[in-house]
């Protein structure tokens, strides 16, 4: 990785602690039945990891995942839109799966989902719209 983006990405995460560090001095929260049950230094530290999560997976994620795959040689698009066609069988089939997983009634099994929305291969399309957060293309 060229010491360039290295260096921008050390911004970015010291940014990032920063910004998070001002924003909860600023915002002073009461808390009485957290800090009955805690010491103050935890019920803070779990009010920066909440924000610092929040607002790093947000934003500073994707801004170090452009600078390595431009380091890369990719080509990069931040929320990308796209129009796919998707049979209307293996629509259905992912939401039955779906609420299947929610309701519990089954655990994951990502080669059997795939065979079982690939077996809709037929039929009618409906047009689906795809946002990517981070897309990524390379000429091989």
């Amino acid at each position: 990785m060229k010491v360039e983006t290295t260096e921008k990405i050390k911004t970015i995460l010291k940014n990032s602690v920063d910004s998070t560090l001002n924003r909860i001095k600023k915002k002073k929260s009461f808390r009485p039945f957290h800090e009955a049950l805690l010491s103050k230094a935890i019920v803070d530290a779990a009010a920066f990891e909440r924000s610092f999560s929040t607002s790093f997976g947000q934003g500073a994620v994707e801004e170090i995942a452009t600078l390595v795959a431009l380091d890369a040689g990719y080509e990069v698009e931040r929320q990308k839109v796209t129009f796919v066609n998707v049979y209307k069988g293996a629509l259905d089939e992912i939401r039955r799966n779906l609420n299947s997983l929610r309701e519990g009634e089954k655990r994951p099994d990502w080669k059997r989902e795939i065979t079982r929305v690939s077996a809709y291969n037929k039929g009618d399309t409906e047009v689906l719209r795809v946002i990517s957060d981070l897309y990524l293309k390379k000429e091989e």
